[in-house]
């Protein structure tokens, strides 16, 4: 066998591996994610909350207890327990106990669950630095340090734009308190 025909069988062999293996391999893909306005009238709740525990109760999902520190729509004070899946595959929140983060969750049976896709993320509150952070190396730390101002601002603005939303009329028009959609009268 000449070394291009073994080169042309080599890398057929190649693609049709890889081919199987991308069959059976799953990675999180949020596609087409929503604005803010969509997430709002969309989710079952959104609110800051600390990670008081955390609990793995399958191979592929968590379950996260979160103390309430602000709550825009669906839950009151208190604590709530929300699922979330694997980190990659499950797109699941890398919730850690002590931090605080803002949370978009639907409904589902039983309770809420969350993920990346949805929109949560990490919430920097006033009093938190850099060094508080798990696993960062100098390096990361350093740039940690340097993006924390944008990231607070930009959060700063996406809290009030949901102040806005809870304030606005056609909200409270269209929605009663507990964030579910009331029917309109005939």
């Amino acid at each position: 066998m000449t070394c291009a025909k073994r080169f042309s069988a080599s890398a057929a062999l190649a693609a049709l591996v890889l081919a199987g293996l991308a069959g059976s391999a799953s990675a999180c893909s949020c596609a087409d994610l929503p604005t803010l306005e969509e997430r709002f009238a969309r989710d079952a709740a959104i609110f800051i909350g600390e990670v008081t525990a955390s609990e793995w109760v399958t191979k592929r999902e968590r379950v996260v207890t979160l103390r309430v520190l602000k709550a825009w729509k669906g839950v009151e004070g208190g604590t709530v327990t929300v699922t979330t899946g694997g980190f990659v595959a499950g797109c699941g929140v890398m919730f850690s106990e002590g931090q605080a983060f803002l949370v978009y969750a639907s409904g589902a049976e039983g309770g809420l669950s969350t993920s990346v896709c949805s929109g949560t993320r990490r919430y920097y509150r006033p009093e938190d630095t850099p060094d508080q952070e798990k696993g960062l190396n100098d390096t990361a730390r350093k740039y940690h340090e340097r993006r924390l101002p944008a990231l607070r601002a930009a959060q700063e603005k996406e809290l009030a734009a949901l102040d806005a939303l809870v304030s606005a009329p056609s909200w409270k028009k269209g929605a009663s308190k507990d964030g579910k959609k009331r029917k309109k009268n005939p």
